[in-house]
């Protein structure tokens, strides 16, 4: 009534504590790690929800997931509460097996986790998501792993595959700590599936697994295996028809981790040549400065004549798609799930579909035309 918060109560025993707790409430949050909090867990814990998280606020576990998985899904909301890990997956089986110290490996620091030469990590790209996208060897990989690691949006596109797997999740700008603590799991004895949209070599985590392998110690003879995925450019381009099949170029107007000039010296350079260009990460809603300035320099470098396009959400059942001239691209209708094709001096339309004209025509086709066209009579 007065506004003021509890004072904490000192608890003499604390697994006495848990033992009356846990049949009279739904959920329990407690602070601590694994190690610290499993063997104060009584045998009989009925169908309460348990995680525990570090005081850091790194990292929440769930330990116990209570009925329709409460607890996986209370782990994740205190995870983006915290800004932290969330780490869902079986536990009890763990529990029971009296192994609480090798529980959840990837909550351990990566200095303090021994080298296995058991463990690997799996970078897989997910491609759009679609089911009908994931190669076989990708399949495969997320069937045998016993970790999924990966942004808590594209976790959500497999989740009804890996159940019953242990789960490292992290939000936007949780790369670093996520692709670390999965790396610390596989040095662990995991096996371990990164999982990205698209291609997991195109704009996401197997250079930074790569970069943190190459500069920490713990992780020095760690295997990684990249496994393709279909990136958005070849999905776009198939709904679109075949606008990149001479080549292309791809660029990313993200200037979160490249800096803007290089990104602009990017675009220029790209501009003077005669490919098709890919736009990834065009434009938020915030930052889209770059996204006008992309269209001014290739309006100045093409003409606002050439075809271009553009395909949000591909490959998923939202997807939709513009064709048109340069000079009328509704800039206001791109966002982050869309990518921007420009097309080249050799892109075409016809009956709604975008293709570049290969060069067949000139050195084949023509020359099997009738006599009468092909020497002009």
């Amino acid at each position: 009534a007065d506004d003021q918060q509890p004072a904490p109560q000192p608890v003499a025993d604390m697994a006495a504590a848990l033992a009356d707790a846990l049949p009279r409430f739904d959920a329990h949050i407690i602070l601590g790690t694994p190690r610290q909090v499993l063997p104060l867990l009584p045998a009989a814990t009925g169908d309460a929800a348990v995680i525990c998280c570090a005081e850091s606020g790194r990292h929440a576990v769930c330990l116990l997931d209570g009925p329709d998985h409460a607890g996986d899904r209370l782990t994740r909301r205190g995870a983006r509460i915290t800004g932290g890990l969330a780490i869902t997956g079986p536990t009890e089986a763990e529990k029971e097996n009296d192994t609480p110290a090798a529980v959840f490996p990837a909550a351990a620091t990566a200095s303090a986790v021994p080298s296995s030469p058991h463990g690997e990590v799996l970078v897989v790209g997910l491609g759009s998501g679609d089911p009908a996208q994931l190669t076989p060897e990708v399949d495969a990989a997320l069937r045998r792993c016993d970790t999924v690691a990966g942004y808590s949006k594209y976790v959500d596109f497999i989740r009804d595959r890996i159940h019953g797997k242990r789960l490292i999740e992290t939000g936007m700008k949780g790369e670093v700590e996520r692709c670390r603590d999965a790396l610390a799991a596989a040095a662990a004895g995991a096996t371990v599936c990164m999982v990205c949209s698209g291609d997991p070599g195109i704009l996401a985590m197997a250079g930074l697994l790569f970069e943190l392998r190459a500069r920490e110690q713990a992780f020095r003879d760690l295997p990684i295996r990249v496994l393709p995925g279909i990136t958005a450019a070849s999905t776009a381009a198939a709904a679109l028809g075949a606008p990149l099949q001479n080549g292309f170029s791809l660029v990313s107007l993200s200037d979160l981790l490249v800096p803007a000039d290089e990104v602009r010296r990017n675009l220029r350079a790209v501009a003077q040549s005669a490919l098709p260009v890919t736009l990834y990460n065009p434009a938020g809603r915030k930052r889209r400065r770059l996204l006008a300035e992309a269209l001014d320099i290739f309006r100045e470098a093409r003409g606002g004549d050439i075809l271009c396009a553009f395909v949000r959400h591909a490959g998923r059942p939202e997807e939709t798609r513009w064709i048109g001239r340069l000079a009328d691209l509704p800039a206001d209708d791109v966002d982050m799930s869309t990518l921007v094709l420009i097309g080249s001096a050799r892109t075409v339309t016809d009956q709604g579909a975008l293709f570049e004209a290969r060069g067949y025509a000139e050195k084949y086709l023509d020359k099997d035309a009738p006599a009468s066209t092909a020497d002009g009579r």
